[in-house]
């Protein structure tokens, strides 16, 4: 877009939308009844009719922190400038518009839009540059002050005014929205989620949920990140440490149940993102410093052994200073390890006593396939405390993966919004789905056709069912279900049936995944199986590193002994 220089101009006429807003923060203990929520929502309604603001929206972000616009949406109505024009400015973000509630609170936000709304810069003066200070509304950076010393801003009509939203957003980053002529509807939504929470809150706390957390590609962040031994340098370990340790620190603010002692990660055998020469390299890199440093092997027998590389190996050249082995070094033992021919395995390992191939490790490594099932044990996780030597030793630093333990079960959609709400970026994650009244509502609605009032009836009535036969809505048969709405049909029990999702919380990619298929948004792509991870062979596939059930469950078992 071609720009004015600020000597070519005294006066702007520009336009742009304009959102106006009002906000207001509630106890969630304060919201116990369908009565105390419909009066925060005429309290709100009124509240947005007279005591709303207006605010100049400049353009769109990637992620609410971002000091620099994705988009402009400014345009220039000056007379004397060609269409496309704009002039120069810079924008400061202080954050977010509407700040997120904290645990306990739920923030009542009542918003409207302008398609059209006229402005006049002026300059003075004092003139020097234009700074438009600003705060992230739904990833549009929106004007926060007019006053500055070297102009001025001045707003004249708006048009175009949209129907005013009804939003409700938890401390957990759960949101609910509406419209004033169907506040009704909302309310009960609202009631009916804080119930279900209340219940799932008070049962016995025995019940526990597992997160996998992968960051993308986090070595990239960092300039000189390891040194020619493929070991991170001191400053990776170091911005390592506390980027991990802020998500986490922040992933408590917004999670109850995480038991700090078991968060763990794991080095050794996470290589789905590697390509195939650096998953060879580093994957021999690892086995090699195991032997040296005298570690054990856990063995597919189940028995453990101190290794060394059998004469066969030696026989072939394994450099002696293996850590500064050069690239056609790092091949040759690929090659040792593989056998020159395909399925040809040598055996290059001894315990003195025995020879073992490559395929007698339980960590075996699979050097004719550029994807590696990553198999580990309980051995191959480190408390949070030792990530620095853990960065330091594993030499998979750009893999590693966070498993989280959590002492209660968490409904998918619930963590996704936690998820979204993080401050950062640039991560993956791997959780379980899980179905609650308000999900099932929403299916019925969807599935069926019926009306809300209908669905509400029989979503009600199923959970109540479950909780009478004190089973889990995945372990209710078709059979019960029909007898609460014959119309049911054997599809409505993959929805109770929980399943393992991958999704990317990266820069463009917020609020495009699983849950936003399902819930019809804009910027989905439609396919929502493509984040489920329905067998072991599939949880490599692609950029989503996915975890399947299988490993989900053998992790959880493992973090639980």
């Amino acid at each position: 877009m071609k720009k004015k220089t600020k000597e070519e101009w005294s006066e702007i006429s520009f336009s742009s939308s304009e959102i106006t807003y009002y906000d207001f923060i509630v106890k969630e203990k304060d919201l116990d009844s369908i009565e105390k929520i419909s009066n925060q929502i005429s309290d709100l309604i009124a509240g947005g009719e007279s005591d709303s603001t207006s605010h100049l929206v400049l353009g769109d972000l990637n992620h609410f922190k971002d000091k620099t616009l994705s988009h402009n949406r400014i345009s220039v109505e000056s007379s004397g400038w060609k269409f496309g024009e704009s002039f120069d400015y810079t924008i400061e973000n202080k954050g977010k518009l509407v700040k997120s509630p904290k645990k306990g609170e739920v923030v009542f936000l009542f918003d409207y839009e302008y398609d059209h709304a006229d402005y006049v810069l002026t300059k003075n003066e004092n003139f020097k540059n234009i700074c438009f200070k600003v705060k992230s509304f739904n990833n549009r950076a929106v004007l926060i002050e007019r006053d500055d010393p070297g102009f001025e801003l001045t707003a004249n009509d708006a048009s175009g005014a949209s129907e005013p939203g009804l939003t409700i957003i938890c401390s957990n980053g759960i949101s609910f929205g509406g419209s004033v002529e169907g506040k009704d509807d909302l309310i009960k939504e609202l009631h009916t989620y804080l119930t279900d929470k209340r219940k799932r809150t008070s049962k016995e706390k025995d019940k526990y949920s597992l997160i996998k957390i992968k960051y993308l590609s986090i070595f990239q962040e960092v300039e000189d990140w390891d040194d020619d031994d493929e070991v991170p340098t001191q400053k990776a370990t170091d911005y390592c440490v506390v980027k991990v340790k802020a998500f986490i620190d922040e992933l408590k603010e917004k999670v109850d149940g995480i038991t700090e002692e078991r968060i763990l990660i794991s080095g050794l055998g996470d290589l789905e993102n590697s390509d195939l020469y650096k998953s060879k390299s580093r994957s021999i890199l690892a086995i090699y410093n195991k032997i040296i440093e005298k570690k054990s092997f856990v063995l597919t027998d189940g028995k453990t052994a101190k290794l060394s590389f059998s004469k066969i190996a030696i026989d072939m050249e394994i450099p002696e200073n293996f850590k500064n082995a050069k690239a056609e070094d790092l091949e040759a033992i690929a090659g040792i390890v593989a056998g020159k021919k395909p399925g040809k395995k040598k055996f290059i390992f001894t315990d003195g006593s025995k020879e073992y191939k490559i395929t007698d490790l339980k960590e075996a490594i699979d050097f004719d396939s550029p994807i590696q099932a990553p198999s580990y044990n309980s051995k191959d996780f480190h408390e949070l405390s030792e990530l620095k030597n853990t960065v330091k030793q594993s030499y998979l630093f750009d893999d590693f993966a966070i498993y989280i333990l959590l002492t209660k079960e968490m409904l998918g959609k619930e963590l996704n919004s936690i998820f979204l709400s993080m401050s950062d970026y640039g991560f993956s994650a791997s959780y379980i789905t899980a179905t609650d009244s308000s999900d099932l509502l929403k299916y019925l609605v969807k599935k069926y056709s019926m009306p809300h009032r209908k669905a509400d009836q029989i979503a009600n009535s199923i959970v109540n069912y479950a909780e009478k036969k004190k089973k889990k809505l995945n372990e209710l048969n078709i059979d019960e279900l029909k007898k609460i709405e014959p119309k049911l049909t054997i599809e409505i029990l993959k929805k109770f049936k929980g399943e393992i999702i991958t999704q990317s919380y990266d820069k463009g990619d917020y609020d495009t995944g699983y849950f936003a298929v399902w819930a019809g948004r804009q910027g989905a792509d439609g396919d929502a199986e493509q984040y489920v991870s329905k067998d072991v062979s599939k949880e490599n596939d692609g950029p989503f590193t996915k975890m399947s059930l299988e490993k989900y469950n053998k992790v959880l078992k493992m973090l639980l002994e």
